[in-house]
């Protein structure tokens, strides 16, 4: 494994090197300064200059040519994001701030075949502190993390205090996610065996256990499980609350989720979580995008 491989890449190593030295500093560089310190930390000299092309690219770095010899500038940009970098580095843990409770979910899948649209969503949503524990999924503490919360919408648990009723007011409404379902495709090539798997799973004898090894409830018998009735304490109430205010999980408007709507909106939705569009231009984007793959669907005249 190269030395640069082990210290990180090239970009980043110059990120690191223009935030220690000529951030601070303010003074521009010579190409030549730069590329040795990056040799002195492993990179290659090919490899740093083709760093100092993509980050000036980027908007970060300004050059001016003098004869042969090019002057780097960090753009007001580039002074902003490593401004930022260096409260983030030196400040962190250094103040302890009170937790409201509340948690910044964000799901975003992002199809294999778009890895360069993954890689910079995945680079901006570490860069705003949330951290991912599986695909697709992003989490942080602190609801100012992201610069869509009161945008698109903040989830709250249904337990917080107001949400129920404000879902009976219809001023909102209650999600629910209970993490898949089964089905029998056309191109199965064992279908007695999957029914008789779904006829198993949906027993009121084996529906106590699925219940409560994820929350999710499929037969209304199931709430009289005497497993679930027990987990129901430990929960707080939450299969209670389901049973009693079931109803209120089906207020979310009515929306056709086909593939190909969600296909046209994304791409925009990614772009307003990495900052390239604002939330408000990016949102009036998808309503348009939306409205014009339904009228495609035949859903509007």
């Amino acid at each position: 494994m190269s030395r640069v491989t082990q210290l990180g890449s090239a970009r980043s190593l110059l990120l690191t090197v223009l935030g220690e030295f000529v951030h601070p500093n303010g003074s521009p560089v010579w190409t030549a300064t730069l590329v040795d310190a990056l040799q002195v930390l492993g990179v290659e000299e090919k490899a740093a200059r083709q760093a100092l092309t993509r980050t000036a690219a980027e908007g970060m770095l300004s050059s001016e040519r003098h004869g042969r010899r090019v002057l780097w500038s960090l753009t007001p940009q580039g002074h902003a994001l490593l401004e930022d970098g260096t409260r983030r580095i030196y400040g962190f843990m250094r103040e302890r701030r009170p937790w409201d409770g509340r948690w910044l979910v964000v799901s975003v899948p992002i199809p294999e075949t778009q890895r360069q649209l993954r890689h910079r969503l995945r680079t901006r949503l570490s860069w705003l502190g949330l951290g991912s524990p599986t695909s697709g999924l992003w989490i942080a503490t602190d609801a100012t993390k992201s610069n869509v919360v009161g945008k698109v919408g903040v989830a709250l648990p249904p337990t917080a205090p107001g949400v129920m009723e404000a879902a009976a007011k219809h001023e909102g409404y209650i999600g629910y996610y209970d993490g898949g379902a089964f089905g029998l495709p056309v191109t199965s090539k064992n279908k007695e065996a999957s029914l008789l798997f779904l006829q198993y799973i949906g027993q009121d004898s084996v529906q106590g256990d699925w219940a409560v090894a994820a929350p999710r409830i499929t037969n209304t018998s199931t709430y009289d499980d005497p497993k679930v009735i027990e987990m129901d304490k430990k929960l707080g109430g939450y299969y209670t609350m389901l049973k009693d205010d079931g109803k209120l999980f089906a207020g979310a408007p009515p929306y056709p989720f086909h593939a190909q709507v969600r296909e046209a909106t994304a791409p925009i939705f990614y772009r307003i979580l990495t900052g390239e569009v604002s939330s408000d231009d990016g949102l009036d984007q998808m309503a348009a995008a939306a409205e014009a793959e339904l009228k495609n669907l035949g859903y509007r005249k």
